[in-house]
């Protein structure tokens, strides 16, 4: 088996300038309550390209630091 740096899969980045989840507040009483829902419904699609599982990692770890997606 050979490792190949042609991209032969992608991952889908979806963005939106909403929240895309529910957020969960304590409420004056303590309980947990779902707070106001203003769930994104438009996205910005991009697509990045991954060469196996070690680009897949770096991919991960760009989004985690916040690194701005480029095609």
């Amino acid at each position: 088996m050979t490792t190949t740096s042609t991209p032969t899969e992608t991952i889908t980045l979806l963005r939106s300038d909403k929240p895309m989840a529910k957020e969960a507040v304590l409420g004056n009483d303590g309980i947990p309550v779902v707070g106001r829902v203003k769930i994104g419904f438009l996205f910005d699609v991009t697509e990045w390209p991954v060469a196996g599982i070690h680009n897949f990692q770096d991919r991960l770890q760009q989004l985690q630091h916040g690194v701005a997606v480029k095609e």
